[in-house]
């Protein structure tokens, strides 16, 4: 029906919403595509790779950044609102990974209207994009990386880089834990 370049590579698969396709480059350049035209609508250039998926809440596109950030941009103009940042990971933690420098190379994931992210930091994080602000951390126990997590009322399961499967309240309260696999950077690859 129709083809639009953009100059950059995709790593990460687009979004829908209202007749608009959010896509956001490697390179982190983020653009809104009309549906049926394939027009481009708007374009931003973020200052951080991108290779996870991105989600839309809140009129917001959230997008989460290799340099440890996830930016909210406006879904009409593509404006940058707000940038979300996350932690150092422990010494521990940046041992295993290789590096000492935060990220976010998971899926941001939306549940009942709430923005969750996951990152080096071994954290779960939780926006209020209503509010634009962090209304909840949840100590996870290893670093979040490709594999991600998935989120239902109050809880997450998540996989982390030390090979486990965890089931955590927003309390950080873990109801269980399994380990699958030994540790290992990139250990999962598909979220659960």
């Amino acid at each position: 029906k129709w083809r639009t370049a953009v100059g950059s590579r995709f790593s990460s698969p687009p979004v829908v919403a209202d007749g608009i396709i959010y896509a956001v480059c490697t390179n982190g350049l983020a653009v809104a595509l009309d549906f049926e035209s394939g027009e481009l609508l708007w374009q931003t250039q973020l200052d951080s790779s991108v290779l996870g998926a991105s989600a839309v809440a809140g009129g917001q596109l959230f997008v989460p950044g290799l340099v440890g950030n996830v930016y909210a941009l406006d879904l009409q103009t593509g404006v940058q609102l707000q940038k979300y940042i996350t932690g150092l990971p422990s010494p521990a933690m940046g041992e295993l990974l290789g590096t000492n420098k935060p990220a976010v190379i998971s899926n941001v994931v939306v549940r009942d209207g709430q923005v969750f992210y996951a990152g080096h930091d071994g954290k779960l994080y939780q926006i209020d994009p209503q509010q634009r602000k962090i209304v909840a951390t949840t100590v996870l126990g290893g670093p979040v990386r490709t594999g991600s997590f998935a989120v239902l009322k109050g809880s997450a399961v998540v996989t982390s880089s030390t090979g486990d499967l965890r089931h955590v309240r927003s309390d950080g309260e873990s109801i269980w834990t399994t380990k699958l696999t030994r540790a290992a950077v990139d250990v999962f690859r598909i979220p659960p």
